[in-house]
């Protein structure tokens, strides 16, 4: 655990290259630094609720959902 306060923990995965946010005992988003992405990202993001906001395509690709745009991940 990198911090902690109030409800509000980041966690790290260095063999991942994320570190995990969290609220509550509730994971809401990583900030994923992996090497195949050209930049930093918040993937996915969540509602308190457990509601995922951002489409899957292309990392995780659920079924119903649009399938282009490759370079916007989580849009």
């Amino acid at each position: 655990m990198l911090f902690a306060q109030k409800g509000v923990e980041f966690k790290s995965k260095e063999d991942q290259k994320a570190i995990e946010i969290w609220i509550h005992g509730k994971h809401i988003s990583s900030f994923l630094y992996q090497d195949e992405l050209k930049k930093a990202v918040l993937y996915p993001l969540k509602t308190m609720s457990g509601k995922v906001l951002t489409r899957g395509f292309p990392r995780d690709t659920r079924p119903g959902e649009r399938v282009d745009h490759r370079h916007h991940l989580g849009h």
